[in-house]
């Protein structure tokens, strides 16, 4: 199902919600934070077609996922990042 978000703060036009994923997290990230395992969670999604990513804006957790969404679009996987402001 293709859903239309008007009204809203979001970017982009349409998403899937039933192929996207949303990270939310905590703007100081603790020492036990495991990157590998984050990646590992954004590429599994990938393989399973999740291909719309939504974070927040601040520093810390949301910085890192967007930072790891963009590396993936980068090496040619069909990401999108959508971000509230």
């Amino acid at each position: 199902m293709v859903k239309f978000l008007q009204g809203s703060n979001f970017i982009g036009e349409a998403m899937s919600k039933e192929k996207s994923t949303c990270f939310t997290g905590h703007r100081i990230v603790g020492s036990d934070f495991n990157i590998e395992r984050l990646r590992e969670l954004i590429d599994c999604l990938i393989q399973l077609e999740c291909y719309t990513f939504i974070t927040g804006g601040a520093l810390g957790f949301d910085t890192i996922v967007a930072k790891e969404v963009l590396e993936r679009k980068r090496n040619k996987h069909s990401c999108n990042r959508r971000y509230k402001k």
